[in-house]
């Protein structure tokens, strides 16, 4: 958790809050699919009650990846 923070600094930072949102949002929902898939803390030591969560946090990132995507292209006047 203190490492997905001071990424999350460093994003911001960086002006890569896209990317950070993106990476961020894949891992936690793909973490809560493993977890539920395999019905194993994965090694991790996670509870079964820790895939919901995982599974929020992970929608919460895609959320703000959908939000911050960057937009390339001109709009009309």
């Amino acid at each position: 958790h203190v490492a997905t923070a001071l990424l999350a600094i460093a994003a911001l930072l960086a002006s890569r809050t896209f990317a950070f949102a993106a990476a961020f949002g894949a891992f936690y929902t793909g973490l809560a699919l493993a977890g539920w898939i395999t019905g194993s803390g994965l090694c991790l030591s996670l509870q079964p009650f820790d895939h919901p969560f995982h599974l929020v946090l992970g929608g919460l990132g895609l959320l703000a990846a959908a939000v911050s995507f960057p937009r390339t292209a001109k709009e009309p006047a």
